[in-house]
Protein backbone atom coordinates (compact mmCIF):
# COMPACT_ATOMS: atom_id res chain seq x y z
CA UNK A 1 0.00 0.00 0.00
CA UNK A 2 1.24 3.34 -0.83
CA UNK A 3 1.47 5.91 1.79
CA UNK A 4 0.74 9.19 1.23
CA UNK A 5 2.22 12.22 2.75
CA UNK A 6 0.35 14.78 4.43
CA UNK A 7 1.66 17.54 2.32
CA UNK A 8 0.42 15.30 -0.97
CA UNK A 9 -3.13 14.98 0.78
CA UNK A 10 -3.31 19.36 0.99
CA UNK A 11 -1.82 19.80 -2.16
CA UNK A 12 -4.42 17.61 -3.77
CA UNK A 13 -7.45 18.64 -2.01
CA UNK A 14 -6.54 22.26 -3.04
CA UNK A 15 -6.38 21.18 -6.80
CA UNK A 16 -9.44 19.29 -6.79
CA UNK A 17 -11.08 21.77 -4.68
CA UNK A 18 -10.31 25.24 -6.38
CA UNK A 19 -7.69 24.87 -9.15
CA UNK A 20 -9.74 22.35 -10.91
CA UNK A 21 -12.43 24.05 -11.23
CA UNK A 22 -11.09 26.91 -12.33
CA UNK A 23 -9.52 25.12 -15.14
CA UNK A 24 -12.84 23.65 -16.28
CA UNK A 25 -14.08 27.00 -16.59
CA UNK A 26 -11.84 28.64 -18.36
CA UNK A 27 -11.87 25.79 -21.13
CA UNK A 28 -15.80 26.35 -20.99
CA UNK A 29 -15.89 29.93 -21.23
CA UNK A 30 -12.72 29.90 -24.63
CA UNK A 31 -15.30 27.44 -25.96
CA UNK A 32 -18.01 29.98 -25.52
CA UNK A 33 -15.88 33.27 -26.55
CA UNK A 34 -15.22 31.23 -30.11
CA UNK A 35 -18.79 30.67 -30.43
CA UNK A 36 -19.58 34.43 -29.93
CA UNK A 37 -16.91 35.35 -31.99
CA UNK A 38 -18.06 33.16 -34.76
CA UNK A 39 -21.83 34.77 -34.75
CA UNK A 40 -20.39 38.14 -34.27
CA UNK A 41 -18.55 37.91 -37.39
CA UNK A 42 -21.84 36.60 -39.34
CA UNK A 43 -23.76 39.73 -37.53
CA UNK A 44 -22.06 42.14 -39.73
CA UNK A 45 -23.43 40.94 -42.74
CA UNK A 46 -25.33 43.70 -45.01
CA UNK A 47 -24.64 47.64 -45.13
CA UNK A 48 -23.47 49.01 -42.32
CA UNK A 49 -21.15 51.85 -43.81
CA UNK A 50 -22.24 55.57 -42.48
CA UNK A 51 -22.98 57.89 -45.33
CA UNK A 52 -19.82 60.69 -46.59
CA UNK A 53 -20.27 64.31 -47.18
CA UNK A 54 -17.88 64.89 -49.53
CA UNK A 55 -19.16 68.75 -50.33
CA UNK A 56 -21.11 71.80 -49.98
CA UNK A 57 -22.04 73.92 -53.29
CA UNK A 58 -23.03 77.29 -53.12
CA UNK A 59 -25.58 77.44 -56.14
CA UNK A 60 -26.48 80.98 -55.69
CA UNK A 61 -27.47 83.21 -53.04
CA UNK A 62 -29.82 81.33 -49.89
CA UNK A 63 -28.49 78.03 -51.98
CA UNK A 64 -27.04 75.05 -51.20
CA UNK A 65 -25.99 71.79 -52.07
CA UNK A 66 -25.12 69.05 -50.17
CA UNK A 67 -23.32 65.80 -51.98
CA UNK A 68 -22.74 62.87 -50.08
CA UNK A 69 -22.11 59.12 -51.29
CA UNK A 70 -25.29 57.94 -51.31
CA UNK A 71 -28.92 58.38 -50.91
CA UNK A 72 -29.96 60.27 -47.40
CA UNK A 73 -32.88 61.67 -45.64
CA UNK A 74 -31.98 65.02 -43.75
CA UNK A 75 -32.95 65.82 -40.44
CA UNK A 76 -32.46 68.25 -37.29
CA UNK A 77 -30.99 70.83 -39.66
CA UNK A 78 -29.73 73.97 -38.27
CA UNK A 79 -28.14 76.75 -39.91
CA UNK A 80 -25.39 78.68 -37.49
CA UNK A 81 -23.55 82.20 -36.68
CA UNK A 82 -21.06 82.32 -34.41
CA UNK A 83 -22.09 79.04 -32.67
CA UNK A 84 -25.93 80.58 -32.22
CA UNK A 85 -29.06 79.11 -34.01
CA UNK A 86 -30.38 81.76 -36.96
CA UNK A 87 -32.81 79.16 -38.15
CA UNK A 88 -33.70 75.56 -38.07
CA UNK A 89 -35.94 73.17 -40.27
CA UNK A 90 -39.17 75.33 -40.78
CA UNK A 91 -36.62 77.86 -42.36
CA UNK A 92 -35.06 75.48 -44.66
CA UNK A 93 -36.93 73.82 -47.62
CA UNK A 94 -35.56 70.27 -48.79
CA UNK A 95 -35.16 68.89 -52.17
CA UNK A 96 -33.22 65.20 -52.98
CA UNK A 97 -31.84 64.56 -56.55
CA UNK A 98 -29.45 61.15 -56.25
CA UNK A 99 -26.87 61.71 -53.88
CA UNK A 100 -27.32 65.68 -53.53
CA UNK A 101 -29.40 67.49 -51.29
CA UNK A 102 -30.48 70.95 -52.12
CA UNK A 103 -30.93 73.62 -49.31
CA UNK A 104 -32.90 76.98 -49.94
CA UNK A 105 -33.08 79.09 -47.04
CA UNK A 106 -35.80 81.45 -46.10
CA UNK A 107 -35.64 84.93 -47.91
CA UNK A 108 -36.12 86.56 -44.44
CA UNK A 109 -33.08 84.52 -43.06
CA UNK A 110 -30.07 87.70 -43.77
CA UNK A 111 -26.70 85.54 -45.00
CA UNK A 112 -24.03 88.45 -45.44
CA UNK A 113 -21.30 87.82 -47.87
CA UNK A 114 -18.19 86.45 -46.90
CA UNK A 115 -19.43 86.18 -43.28
CA UNK A 116 -18.82 82.62 -41.77
CA UNK A 117 -22.11 79.97 -40.91
CA UNK A 118 -22.60 76.69 -40.11
CA UNK A 119 -25.14 73.80 -40.80
CA UNK A 120 -25.61 70.55 -39.05
CA UNK A 121 -27.90 68.03 -39.31
CA UNK A 122 -28.19 64.09 -39.65
CA UNK A 123 -27.65 62.57 -42.63
CA UNK A 124 -29.49 58.73 -42.85
CA UNK A 125 -29.19 55.98 -45.70
CA UNK A 126 -31.85 53.69 -46.73
CA UNK A 127 -31.09 50.92 -44.37
CA UNK A 128 -30.52 53.32 -41.42
CA UNK A 129 -26.89 54.23 -41.10
CA UNK A 130 -26.58 57.85 -39.62
CA UNK A 131 -23.93 60.51 -40.27
CA UNK A 132 -24.18 63.74 -37.75
CA UNK A 133 -22.80 66.67 -39.55
CA UNK A 134 -21.25 70.19 -39.11
CA UNK A 135 -20.28 72.11 -42.62
CA UNK A 136 -18.71 75.57 -42.30
CA UNK A 137 -19.52 77.95 -45.06
CA UNK A 138 -19.18 81.71 -46.30
CA UNK A 139 -22.44 84.05 -47.22
CA UNK A 140 -22.26 84.00 -51.09
CA UNK A 141 -21.00 87.20 -52.88
CA UNK A 142 -23.02 87.76 -55.79
CA UNK A 143 -21.02 90.88 -57.13
CA UNK A 144 -17.40 89.58 -57.27
CA UNK A 145 -15.38 91.71 -58.88
CA UNK A 146 -12.32 90.40 -61.34
CA UNK A 147 -9.27 89.75 -59.71
CA UNK A 148 -5.90 88.79 -61.08
CA UNK A 149 -2.56 87.75 -58.66
CA UNK A 150 -0.44 90.38 -59.38
CA UNK A 151 3.13 90.32 -57.23
CA UNK A 152 4.15 87.86 -54.63
CA UNK A 153 7.04 88.17 -52.05
CA UNK A 154 8.12 85.16 -50.37
CA UNK A 155 10.73 85.99 -47.70
CA UNK A 156 10.46 88.26 -44.90
CA UNK A 157 12.64 90.11 -42.83
CA UNK A 158 10.95 92.42 -39.66
CA UNK A 159 9.64 94.45 -40.20
CA UNK A 160 8.71 93.55 -43.80
CA UNK A 161 6.92 90.36 -43.68
CA UNK A 162 5.20 87.92 -47.19
CA UNK A 163 2.51 89.58 -48.81
CA UNK A 164 0.39 88.24 -51.90
CA UNK A 165 -0.71 91.74 -53.85
CA UNK A 166 -4.19 91.61 -55.88
CA UNK A 167 -5.47 93.90 -59.11
CA UNK A 168 -8.97 94.37 -59.58
CA UNK A 169 -10.14 94.31 -63.04
CA UNK A 170 -13.43 95.26 -62.60
CA UNK A 171 -15.24 96.94 -59.32
CA UNK A 172 -17.13 94.63 -56.88
CA UNK A 173 -16.76 93.32 -53.17
CA UNK A 174 -14.36 90.70 -52.04
CA UNK A 175 -15.76 89.32 -49.83
CA UNK A 176 -15.68 85.55 -49.66
CA UNK A 177 -12.91 85.23 -51.89
CA UNK A 178 -9.87 83.12 -50.85
CA UNK A 179 -6.20 82.72 -51.51
CA UNK A 180 -4.33 79.41 -50.96
CA UNK A 181 -0.43 78.26 -50.94
CA UNK A 182 0.08 74.94 -51.78
CA UNK A 183 2.99 75.42 -49.26
CA UNK A 184 1.20 76.55 -46.51
CA UNK A 185 -1.48 73.45 -47.74
CA UNK A 186 -2.23 72.68 -43.55
CA UNK A 187 -3.48 76.11 -42.61
CA UNK A 188 -5.88 75.92 -45.49
CA UNK A 189 -6.99 78.87 -47.50
CA UNK A 190 -7.49 82.60 -46.10
CA UNK A 191 -10.64 84.01 -46.72
CA UNK A 192 -10.71 87.67 -47.79
CA UNK A 193 -13.02 90.11 -45.56
CA UNK A 194 -15.95 92.12 -46.91
CA UNK A 195 -14.79 95.02 -48.93
CA UNK A 196 -16.07 97.14 -52.04
CA UNK A 197 -12.93 97.68 -54.32
CA UNK A 198 -12.97 99.53 -57.40
CA UNK A 199 -11.20 98.83 -60.98
CA UNK A 200 -7.90 99.45 -60.93
CA UNK A 201 -7.24 98.93 -57.36
CA UNK A 202 -4.48 97.14 -55.43
CA UNK A 203 -5.06 94.90 -52.52
CA UNK A 204 -2.01 93.89 -50.65
CA UNK A 205 -2.52 90.67 -48.54
CA UNK A 206 0.31 90.72 -46.05
CA UNK A 207 0.69 86.60 -44.66
CA UNK A 208 2.08 87.39 -41.27
CA UNK A 209 1.38 89.50 -38.46
CA UNK A 210 4.34 90.18 -35.98
CA UNK A 211 2.44 90.44 -32.33
CA UNK A 212 4.35 93.68 -31.60
CA UNK A 213 2.74 94.66 -34.29
CA UNK A 214 -0.56 93.43 -34.29
CA UNK A 215 -1.92 97.01 -33.52
CA UNK A 216 -1.08 98.38 -36.76
CA UNK A 217 -1.81 95.52 -38.83
CA UNK A 218 -5.38 96.94 -39.48
CA UNK A 219 -7.73 95.54 -42.08
CA UNK A 220 -8.61 98.41 -44.23
CA UNK A 221 -12.27 96.98 -45.61
CA UNK A 222 -13.48 100.78 -45.78
CA UNK A 223 -12.85 103.87 -47.76
CA UNK A 224 -9.72 104.91 -45.63
CA UNK A 225 -7.06 102.79 -46.76
CA UNK A 226 -4.64 104.33 -44.50
CA UNK A 227 -5.87 103.16 -41.36
CA UNK A 228 -3.21 100.11 -41.15
CA UNK A 229 -0.42 101.78 -39.22
CA UNK A 230 2.24 98.53 -39.10
CA UNK A 231 5.51 99.74 -40.61
CA UNK A 232 5.10 97.30 -43.78
CA UNK A 233 1.34 98.84 -44.60
CA UNK A 234 1.03 100.54 -47.98
CA UNK A 235 -0.11 104.16 -48.29
CA UNK A 236 -3.36 104.85 -49.87
CA UNK A 237 -3.28 101.12 -50.85
CA UNK A 238 -5.94 98.42 -48.90
CA UNK A 239 -3.97 96.48 -46.58
CA UNK A 240 -5.07 92.92 -45.52
CA UNK A 241 -3.58 90.73 -42.72
CA UNK A 242 -3.29 87.33 -42.12
CA UNK A 243 -3.50 86.69 -38.65
CA UNK A 244 -0.26 84.70 -36.86
CA UNK A 245 3.37 84.66 -37.25
CA UNK A 246 3.90 81.57 -38.69
CA UNK A 247 5.60 81.50 -42.68
CA UNK A 248 3.21 80.10 -44.88
CA UNK A 249 4.50 81.19 -48.23
CA UNK A 250 7.49 79.13 -50.17
CA UNK A 251 9.98 80.29 -52.04
CA UNK A 252 8.69 77.22 -54.70
CA UNK A 253 4.53 77.52 -54.34
CA UNK A 254 1.62 77.49 -56.43
CA UNK A 255 -1.12 80.15 -54.89
CA UNK A 256 -4.81 79.69 -55.86
CA UNK A 257 -6.94 82.86 -56.23
CA UNK A 258 -10.96 81.57 -55.98
CA UNK A 259 -13.96 83.40 -56.57
CA UNK A 260 -15.28 81.90 -53.28
CA UNK A 261 -14.28 79.25 -50.88
CA UNK A 262 -14.64 75.68 -52.95
CA UNK A 263 -15.37 77.65 -55.67
CA UNK A 264 -13.76 78.41 -59.46
CA UNK A 265 -9.82 79.20 -59.69
CA UNK A 266 -9.72 82.43 -61.22
CA UNK A 267 -6.38 82.61 -61.37
CA UNK A 268 -3.20 81.14 -59.96
CA UNK A 269 0.51 81.05 -60.04
CA UNK A 270 3.28 78.48 -59.86
CA UNK A 271 7.08 79.12 -59.39
CA UNK A 272 9.62 76.83 -58.34
CA UNK A 273 13.95 76.91 -57.72
CA UNK A 274 16.06 75.63 -60.78
CA UNK A 275 17.26 73.28 -58.55
CA UNK A 276 13.83 71.18 -57.34
CA UNK A 277 12.99 68.07 -59.56
CA UNK A 278 9.67 67.62 -58.29
CA UNK A 279 7.61 68.92 -55.89
CA UNK A 280 7.84 67.99 -52.28
CA UNK A 281 4.12 67.52 -51.27
CA UNK A 282 1.58 66.03 -53.41
CA UNK A 283 -0.44 69.30 -52.58
CA UNK A 284 1.76 70.97 -54.95
CA UNK A 285 0.73 68.57 -58.17
CA UNK A 286 -3.06 68.67 -57.10
CA UNK A 287 -3.30 72.48 -56.88
CA UNK A 288 -1.59 73.10 -60.36
CA UNK A 289 -4.07 70.49 -61.56
CA UNK A 290 -6.96 71.97 -60.19
CA UNK A 291 -5.87 75.19 -61.72
CA UNK A 292 -5.46 73.85 -65.16
CA UNK A 293 -9.02 72.00 -65.44
CA UNK A 294 -10.39 75.97 -64.26
CA UNK A 295 -8.52 77.43 -66.84
CA UNK A 296 -6.36 79.45 -64.67
CA UNK A 297 -3.13 78.30 -65.72
CA UNK A 298 -2.11 77.47 -68.98
CA UNK A 299 1.79 75.87 -68.19
CA UNK A 300 3.43 72.80 -67.33
CA UNK A 301 2.13 71.18 -64.53
CA UNK A 302 6.49 70.18 -63.50
CA UNK A 303 8.79 72.35 -61.51
CA UNK A 304 11.07 72.61 -64.34
CA UNK A 305 8.16 74.05 -66.43
CA UNK A 306 6.23 76.54 -63.81
CA UNK A 307 8.30 80.25 -63.13
CA UNK A 308 11.85 79.88 -62.01
CA UNK A 309 12.08 81.95 -58.65
CA UNK A 310 15.80 81.84 -58.25
CA UNK A 311 17.11 84.76 -56.53
CA UNK A 312 13.71 85.75 -54.56
CA UNK A 313 14.46 87.86 -51.36
CA UNK A 314 12.20 90.43 -49.29
CA UNK A 315 13.05 93.39 -52.21
CA UNK A 316 13.44 90.92 -55.02
CA UNK A 317 9.68 89.85 -55.85
CA UNK A 318 7.66 87.57 -58.36
CA UNK A 319 6.17 89.79 -60.59
CA UNK A 320 3.41 89.80 -63.98
CA UNK A 321 4.40 91.18 -66.27
CA UNK A 322 0.88 90.89 -68.87
CA UNK A 323 -1.46 93.13 -66.26
CA UNK A 324 -2.22 95.71 -69.06
CA UNK A 325 -2.56 92.89 -72.11
CA UNK A 326 -5.06 91.96 -69.62
CA UNK A 327 -7.01 94.94 -68.75
CA UNK A 328 -6.69 95.34 -72.72
CA UNK A 329 -9.06 91.94 -73.42
CA UNK A 330 -10.90 93.03 -70.83
CA UNK A 331 -12.12 96.22 -71.95
CA UNK A 332 -12.14 95.06 -76.02
CA UNK A 333 -13.94 91.96 -74.57
CA UNK A 334 -11.23 89.40 -76.07
CA UNK A 335 -10.01 86.35 -74.46
CA UNK A 336 -7.74 87.15 -71.81
CA UNK A 337 -3.95 86.02 -72.92
CA UNK A 338 -2.59 82.60 -71.39
CA UNK A 339 -1.15 82.61 -67.99
CA UNK A 340 2.00 80.25 -67.67
CA UNK A 341 5.79 80.95 -67.09
CA UNK A 342 6.41 83.33 -69.25
CA UNK A 343 4.38 86.06 -67.77
CA UNK A 344 6.44 85.88 -64.50
CA UNK A 345 9.66 86.87 -63.29
CA UNK A 346 11.95 87.94 -60.40
CA UNK A 347 12.49 91.82 -60.81
CA UNK A 348 16.03 93.46 -59.95
CA UNK A 349 16.79 94.25 -56.12
CA UNK A 350 15.05 96.79 -54.38
CA UNK A 351 12.02 96.39 -56.92
CA UNK A 352 9.79 94.88 -54.72
CA UNK A 353 6.45 97.30 -55.16
CA UNK A 354 3.37 96.11 -53.29
CA UNK A 355 0.65 98.58 -54.42
CA UNK A 356 2.11 100.16 -57.30
CA UNK A 357 2.87 98.80 -61.10
CA UNK A 358 5.10 96.24 -60.83
CA UNK A 359 9.02 96.50 -62.12
CA UNK A 360 9.60 94.95 -65.51
CA UNK A 361 13.60 94.93 -64.46
CA UNK A 362 14.64 91.09 -64.44
CA UNK A 363 16.72 90.26 -61.62
CA UNK A 364 20.11 88.65 -63.55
Amino acid sequence: MIKVSNDLKLFLSIFFAIICPVLIFCLILSLVSCQITVEGVQSLDGDVTVPVLTELIQDGKGQLALCFSEAVTLDELKLYKDEVVLCQEDQLSLEFLGTKALISIAQDVSLQAGEGYGLSGIATDSVGNSLSFYVPFYGYNENVPTLILSEVRTKNTKPKVEFVELYALTSGNIAGVTLYSANDDSLGEYVLPAAEVNAGEYIVVHFRTYEEQAAGCVNETGEDLNVSTAPDSCKDVRDLWVPGEKARLGDSDVILLRNRSGGTIVDMVAFANSSLTEWKTQAFALAITEGIEDGAWQGGRNPEQVACSDGITETRTISRQNISLIQDAIQNGEPLPNNDSTCWLVTKTSSASPGKENSSQPYN
